[in-house]
């Protein structure tokens, strides 16, 4: 598949992918942002946020003038029928959406966002997750009950477990036969702590407390995690491949700075 001409086939023929994003803070307005542009063959139609007021800010960010606000699966059917996106503070509502085909799960939380995958895939959705925490955790057990659901579950292209993927797939593509890969940060700093990482965190419009775990390894040992995951055996398979040392080159499939 060529993925441009698919998504312009769509677009030409009026029928775009239609796209619920569960999640509004920093990552989920730049989300936004892009598929408010919009991408050929995709439209965003709705934004499930706790704080209502976030979503609304990403609905502005991207250039949206108008929504409605939903409480049910029927009012948002109803209202992107008449070309509307939709406002909720309720997940189920997109979950259960039948005007919706995927979520984008982005809240960066483990309970409440499984709780989303699982019930998209109840109703026959497609997710992707921009969720390291999320994968890294759960994802071997959300890809078994994604495909007994008979849908795709995936991380995206642009987040560091991404990343990693495509450049892994780039080399073996090459014919190469990659036995490690990393994600190598230069700036990770133990005793960094949200203190610390207030004042880039403000000036970025982000939370402390995750730019800490941006900073002080978390999220780094995340990230490979979901990567290695989707390297690893499927469910049920006994056993990982193992490379000696030796033999190992590491290559930095990843770079990222802050102060």
């Amino acid at each position: 598949m060529i993925l441009d001409t698919a998504l312009r086939e769509r677009e030409a023929a009026g029928h775009p992918i239609r796209v619920g994003m569960v999640g509004a803070g920093a990552t989920g307005r730049a989300i936004a942002l892009q598929l408010g542009t919009p991408v050929p063959g995709i439209r965003l139609v709705a934004i499930a946020n706790r704080t209502p007021a976030h979503a609304e800010r990403a609905f502005r960010e991207a250039n949206v003038t108008a929504w409605s606000c939903a409480g049910s699966a029927r009012e948002a059917e109803a209202a992107i029928a008449r070309g509307l996106p939709v406002l909720t503070d309720d997940p189920s509502v997109l979950t259960a959406c039948d005007a919706i085909d995927v979520i984008i799960e982005v809240t960066g939380t483990v309970g409440p966002a499984a709780g989303v995958a699982l019930e998209a895939f109840d109703y026959g959705k497609h997710v992707v997750l921009v969720n390291a925490e999320l994968d890294s955790l759960l994802g071997p057990l959300l890809k078994a009950k994604a495909d007994r659901a008979g849908v795709v579950v995936t991380h995206t292209d642009g987040d560091e477990p991404g990343v990693a993927m495509t450049l892994l797939r780039y080399l073996r593509s090459l014919g190469l036969h990659p036995v490690a890969a990393g994600n190598i940060k230069g700036m990770v700093d133990y005793y960094r702590n949200p203190e610390t990482q207030r004042a880039f965190a403000e000036k970025n419009d982000q939370d402390a407390r995750k730019v800490t775990s941006f900073a002080d390894l978390p999220t780094l040992r995340g990230s490979m995690l979901a990567a290695v995951e989707c390297m690893a055996p499927p469910a049920g398979t006994s056993g990982r491949s193992r490379t000696s040392c030796r033999l190992t080159r590491w290559s930095a499939l990843g770079s990222s700075t802050m102060p």
